[in-house]
């Protein structure tokens, strides 16, 4: 006679019980004035039970008035305005360090969406004259453009370049060109008939002369993807631990422009732009049961586990159209390599090239017209990519299933490579996946990672962009001291 076999999940039903959001308030102030230096927040976390996952960061945005017949920008794919984000303890051991965030969450975001939900949220909130991201809007979401977001003039030939184009200053052929007989506005009726690229909406345009008023809350897991942020389990440290965000200067936030239709005509900096009522919304577990399972395992054994940590690199070539890039990953980097995002963004940072990483057009408009991979000398393909014919795009498409990048169009305009070392494709990444060993094994001998690119030569320079996301052993002692391997 058989039975059924059985398992208590009484530890793990409280482990997930209810939570109470508590608010912390930076100690720094609960407002910031974006300036043409970089401005710091710094918020401290109690040494509570807690979890990352319905936690928030929640800002309310203003820009200054502007004066004459003016419309605003916002970028809204990526955090365009945040440079760098560390979570650290007492003892400055950083469990989060992450450089160049604008650029990172402008690639990751994507990749990382799911078709269905980029879906779900094909809207955008407020009316057709008002800024989409508006009181009502949840944040930085993957919407659909439903607003005039890529906005190309013909040039006189499709090869010529034209001061008035978009964002590589090449002409745009006509084919290129996607004329809506009617678009859709922001509360779902039909709006008047724009000349734009239907994929993504990049930025928000306000009406003209308004002052910008937006209430934001970006999930922790956005604000630092890859990271214990992700982390869906509740946490304790046992010790106050400090969240640090370094805010870009004013240009990166957005630009403001004179006309309507051409998003380039009178583009100038934001004059002025504020975050005022920020904070973290902090899930703090209510349950006694689980505060006290925890706490006591804390004080007894401590905690050893599995976490992601992403580590940045920037090279800048000297107006090269040969470009090597190499990074040198070991032990000291992490246990184990997860995978490896790398994009060519462009020279330019503020207004409206901030992190602008799109490789779309004809060969003599691309950033990047050809790339190799290769592990300590040894090549990874064994051809050249000639990414103007696609096939950077068909040598990673299998990475991208089930994701909302659903084209090689769309993901040109969005073009971010992976040089993937586990399993799954990139939707799947992220949370618990992230702290189940898998990767690459970094014990072993030095990994020269390095991709050959050939760009195009004709701007002065290009920013290229390697993230690494390795896995880390963080152990925490009874006590609370913390220690990274």
């Amino acid at each position: 006679m058989s039975s059924l076999s059985t398992e208590d999940n009484s530890v793990k039903a409280n482990v997930h019980g209810s939570y109470k959001i508590s608010r912390i308030i930076p100690l720094t102030g609960q407002s910031v004035t974006l300036t043409t230096a970089t401005t710091t927040m710094q918020v401290d976390f109690p040494d509570r039970l807690y979890n990352y996952t319905p936690s928030t960061f929640d800002y309310t945005l203003s820009t200054g008035a502007p004066s004459g017949t003016t419309y605003t920008r916002l970028h809204t794919i990526g955090l365009s305005m945040i440079e760098r984000v560390n979570f650290s303890s007492a003892g400055n051991v950083s469990l989060i360090d992450q450089q160049n965030t604008d650029v990172f969450t402008r690639c990751v975001w994507g990749l990382k969406t799911r078709l269905q939900d980029y879906l779900l949220y094909d809207f955008t909130l407020g009316s057709d004259t008002a800024l989409g991201a508006d009181s009502t809007d949840s944040g930085f979401n993957l919407f659909k453009s439903n607003d005039r977001v890529r906005i190309y003039v013909q040039g006189t030939a499709p090869d010529t370049p034209d001061s008035a184009l978009g964002e590589e200053s090449k002409a745009i052929p006509s084919t290129d060109l996607l004329y809506n007989s009617v678009r859709i506005a922001g509360d779902g009726s039909a709006a008047a008939g724009s000349v734009a690229y239907s994929e993504f909406n990049y930025f928000k345009q306000s009406a003209a002369d308004v002052t910008v008023v937006c209430n934001m809350k970006v999930p922790l897991s956005k604000l630092c993807p890859h990271s214990v942020f992700e982390d869906p389990d509740n946490v304790i440290y046992g010790q106050q631990m400090s969240l640090r965000v370094f805010f870009k200067p004013l240009s990166s936030l957005g630009w403001i422009g004179t006309s309507l239709i051409n998003i380039q005509t009178g583009s100038a900096d934001i004059a002025a732009a504020t975050l005022t009522n920020m904070r973290i919304s902090l899930a703090i577990e209510t349950d006694l049961a689980a505060n006290l399972f925890m706490r006591q395992k804390l004080m007894s054994q401590g905690f050893k586990y599995i976490a992601p940590f992403v580590r940045s690199e920037l090279l800048v070539n000297a107006s090269s159209s040969s470009v090597n890039h190499l990074v040198k990953i070991n032990r000291g980097t992490g246990i184990r390599l997860l995978n490896i995002y790398s994009c060519v963004a462009n020279a330019k940072s503020t207004k409206e090239y901030a992190t602008e990483i799109s490789n779309t057009g004809l060969a003599t408009a691309k950033k990047v017209l050809s790339m190799q991979e290769s592990i300590n000398g040894s090549n990874l393909t064994e051809f050249v990519l000639d990414c103007t014919k696609g096939d950077d795009w068909f040598e990673m498409k299998d990475l991208l299933k089930d994701s909302c990048m659903i084209s090689r169009n769309v993901w040109e305009h969005n073009r971010c490579f992976v040089r993937s070392f586990r399993k799954g494709s990139c939707v799947e990444w992220g949370g618990r996946e992230d702290s189940v060993i898998d990767g690459k094994d970094l014990s072993g001998e030095e990994i020269n990672y390095a991709i050959q690119y050939t760009n195009n030569a004709t701007p002065a320079t290009y920013r290229n962009f390697m993230f690494i996301v390795v896995q880390r052993e963080v152990s925490i002692l009874p006590g609370g001291l913390i220690t990274v391997m």
